[in-house]
């Protein structure tokens, strides 16, 4: 989805985005979304990153962030709470 779209509007677009991946992950679809906006990856299953490394040569490393054990918090959406 190459849009941009006006701040007011992204927490509803969010919303309506992530709850349709959450509903079509349940069968067998994946999906892999570029955002730098906390109204996705907040709704996020994890995490991924990349960064360069510089050694005799640059190249990237990836590290992953599992959010499964921190469920969200489907009142607002927004936050995820740990269960103690």
């Amino acid at each position: 989805m190459g849009c941009s779209y006006e701040y007011g509007n992204i927490a509803d677009l969010s919303v309506s985005v992530t709850s349709f991946i959450r509903e079509q992950s349940r069968e067998s679809l994946q999906i892999i979304v570029i955002s730098l906006k906390e109204e996705f990856y907040s709704r996020a299953d994890a995490l991924l990153g990349v960064y360069p490394e510089f050694n005799e040569c640059m190249f990237s490393r990836m590290l992953t962030l599992d959010l499964s054990p921190y469920p969200l918090n489907e009142e607002n959406g927004t936050e995820r709470e740990k269960e103690m």
